[in-house]
C-alpha cells in the first residue's frame, strides 16, 4: 500500500547495495559472518549467499547453485 498525503504519493528513494566482490576477496575473507538477511554476491561466478548472522561466508550455501552464472548466460 503507498501512502498517500494531500493526494500525493509519498515516494521513498532507496539504494539496497549487496556486500559483493570477486572469488578471491571472498576467498581472503572465508570467516566473514553475513548478518541475518545480508546478502553476499560472487562477481566472478554470480552466485549469492544469504547470511544467517552466525555462520561464516565459506559455510554459507548458494542460493542459486543450480542457476547458470551470469557469464555462462552471456556467453
Amino acid at each position: 500500500m503507498t501512502e498517500v498525503i494531500n493526494n500525493t504519493p509519498l515516494v521513498i528513494n532507496t539504494v539496497f547495495k549487496f556486500k559483493r566482490g570477486t572469488t578471491e576477496d571472498w576467498n581472503k575473507n572465508l570467516n566473514l559472518v553475513l548478518a541475518a538477511g545480508e546478502p553476499g554476491f560472487n562477481l566472478t561466478t554470480g552466485n549469492l549467499k544469504i547470511g544467517d548472522g552466525t555462520t561464516s561466508y565459506e559455510d554459507l550455501p548458494f542460493v542459486n547453485e543450480d542457476i547458470p552464472a551470469i557469464a555462462e548466460i552471456k556467453a
